[in-house]
């Protein structure tokens, strides 16, 4: 009836690497890859592609995307290239949410719709629970608004060996439950509910492990002459408590002036098209649970050979930027290095320092970061007189034995953060000045706030009773952030704020930072987490030795850009989705307890997070019994809660 030890590297690989030639297909492909040459003629008999110069590219009349049905059973097409939603106009059986599809472009009513051509892969694989129907057992949906019985080619005397409610992976096609997870209600669960659900790895396979592995732990500098050896400088990190992967340190020459940031040099280990690198590009960036991540890269370069630990030597891509008497920078050089990590040290360690509190840090070391700290200021101040200082609302669960959360802290800026994120940002941001004089290559853009979108944003804010001051949007932003600050209302502010603005991601052509104030931006920094930063790295080194591999990877850059959006998408729904499990479960043990929570939206049905003992929790209120306004402080009991979408359900008190 099923598999009971399914293979670890189970996902949706064939899905993943088929989006990748795809996506290549849509902005164009020069060089079809043999095992793709069925799928291409296939596209080729659809009429759908033509040749533009020296490329195969999607005829524009054509689209491809993900299908996406919604609460009313309504079914999109959302584009994979423009990130745009069209309405699919025929009618196609058994069409799954998440399925790829070629459609072509028709006009109804003068709206834009997609006319479905082809479905080009469907994974087959439905996460469900069990339940009984008209005294059959059959099979849900996970996450389904409205959920329908599925009968499945199983017999109901095997069926009926399974508990109620109990989790599988099924596949429909071949008949056969792929995995059996669990009790809906179980907590340990939910780690597998959400790596199934958006068909994320569990694993490497052996042979990326072992090509990993086959890197040693050590590095010896004898072995690159060609570096510069920095090993004497006094490098240091600082990281969240219990990091392992360590992507970046800093060093700063206060006599002359100096920054020194140096980054795990991941692209020396990890070659384009290698094993590794197909698999890390699959997944796109690490993803980080409260009580353990999966790596972009396998365990012995995350942890171990590529991470910046203490008292190793590791090899880095390092930038030293030199600053003038007035700290802008005079001059900045990228080159390849081998550093020593003196010391790592967490954010509370070294805020406890700065606040001439008891710590473990080195002398050298401590003396170094307040220098670069009063550097780190002025970088910030001059920096927000374009860009923007919003507040995050990132929530951190700490999880018990028994996977239940233990405690929940809130994401607080401290001093210690200002230091690493300014380092960091003059990194990236001289990083991308060095793709200026190329026709592309990797940012990351945000996109000034539409006028439409600005226009609304102020008019909520109107009836919130925020006064609109300045005549810029940077100077009325600032003006109500002041305004909102003093009525401790500066967090949901900047949460409204932030919502009506576009999203940040990654354009293979240069655009501005509208957030940050820059005029291009990309991200360097983190090559162990992001395959973006990785890329990057390529990029940057085939520049410095004036390559004419430069052309071949920038070709492929439009491409990558879209997924690795898609991707971030991904990795933020999952962790989110994992937290919404972990509230929903706290507040199956506490119905009847009261909390205090801020109204998010006012509308039907009433949505408010909490303020209090669980943090972040998002409560729905269906049956108020007065009307409330959005911010207001009100107090919610707990009544019930939807295991199938994580959902928890309150009343006002």
């Amino acid at each position: 009836m099923c598999k009971k030890n399914p293979p670890s590297f189970f996902f949706d690989a064939k899905g993943i690497a088929m989006n990748d030639f795809l996506f290549q297909i849509i902005f164009g492909i020069k060089i079809i890859p043999k095992k793709y040459q069925t799928l291409f003629s296939r596209l080729q008999k659809l009429h759908c592609i033509k040749k533009l110069e020296s490329k195969f590219i999607l005829d524009s009349n054509f689209v491809i995307g993900s299908i996406d049905i919604t609460r009313n059973q309504n079914a999109f097409l959302c584009d994979l290239a423009k990130k745009q939603d069209y309405r699919i106009s025929n009618r196609i059986k058994n069409l799954q949410k998440g399925d790829i599809a070629l459609a072509k472009l028709v006009r109804q009513k003068g709206k834009l719709k997609a006319k479905i051509i082809d479905i080009l892969h469907s994974t087959h694989q439905i996460l469900c629970y069990l339940d009984l129907h008209k005294g059959n057992i059959v099979a849900y949906k996970l996450y389904d608004s409205k959920p329908h019985p599925l009968h499945l080619p199983i017999s109901q005397k095997s069926l009926r060996q399974l508990p109620r409610y109990c989790v599988i992976l099924l596949d429909m096609k071949n008949k056969k439950i792929l995995d059996i997870l669990g009790i809906l209600n179980d907590l340990k669960i939910d780690e597998k509910i959400m790596l199934y659900l958006y068909h994320h790895p569990f694993e490497f396979s052996k042979e990326c492990e072992d090509y990993a592995n086959s890197f040693g732990t050590q590095v010896d500098k004898k072995m690159y002459p060609n570096r510069i050896d920095l090993t004497h400088l006094p490098f240091y990190t600082i990281d969240p408590i219990g990091a392992k992967d360590h992507d970046d340190a800093i060093y700063y020459d206060v006599k002359n002036k100096t920054l020194y940031v140096a980054i795990a040099d991941v692209s020396e280990y990890v070659t384009l098209d290698s094993v590794i690198d197909s698999q890390a590009f699959q997944r796109g960036f690490s993803l980080y649970f409260p009580h353990k991540s999966y790596p972009m890269l396998p365990q012995n370069l995350s942890q171990n050979i590529c991470s910046l630990k203490q008292d190793c030597d590791r090899l880095a891509f390092v930038w030293k930027i030199e600053f003038d008497k007035k700290y802008q920078i005079k001059n900045a050089s990228l080159f390849e290095a081998v550093i020593c990590n003196h010391q790592n040290m967490s954010y509370e360690m070294v805020d406890m320092m700065l606040d001439s509190k008891k710590h473990s840090i080195k002398k050298e070391i401590a003396s170094n970061i307040k220098s670069f700290y009063k550097v780190a200021l002025k970088l910030k101040q001059e920096r927000l007189k374009n860009g923007f200082n919003f507040q995050s609302d990132e929530i951190s669960l700490e999880l018990d034995e028994n996977s239940e959360i233990k405690s929940i802290k809130p994401y607080e800026e401290t001093k210690s953060h200002c230091i690493i994120e300014e380092a960091m940002l003059l990194a990236n941001k001289q990083s991308a000045l060095m793709l200026q004089d190329f026709k592309s290559g990797i940012y990351r853009i945000h996109q000034p706030i539409k006028e439409e979108k600005a226009r609304m944003l102020f008019f909520d804010l109107k009836n919130l009773g925020f006064e609109i001051k300045g005549k810029d949007f940077h100077t009325q932003i600032v003006n109500i952030q002041s305004q909102a600050k003093a009525q401790n209302l500066l967090a949901q502010i900047d949460k409204m704020i932030i919502k009506a603005q576009n999203k940040a991601e990654y354009d293979s052509k240069p655009k501005e930072h509208f957030a940050l104030g820059f005029q291009a931006y990309t991200h360097f920094t983190s090559p162990i987490r992001r395959y973006s930063d990785l890329s990057l790295h390529r990029i940057l080194k085939e520049i410095l030795k004036s390559s004419k591999q430069i052309d071949f990877l920038l070709d492929k850059m439009q491409a990558v850009c879209a997924h690795l959006n898609e991707q971030e998408k991904k990795i933020a729904k999952i962790e989110i989705g994992f937290k919404d499990r972990k509230y929903m479960h706290w507040a199956a043990k506490n119905k009847g307890v009261r909390i205090k929570a801020s109204v998010i939206d006012e509308n039907y049905p009433i949505l408010a997070n909490a303020l209090e003992k669980i943090e972040g929790a998002r409560f729905v209120i269906e049956d108020a019994t007065r009307e409330v306004l959005r911010f207001e402080e009100i107090v919610v009991e707990i009544q019930d809660i939807d295991l199938i979408n994580a959902r928890i359900y309150a009343k006002i008190i």
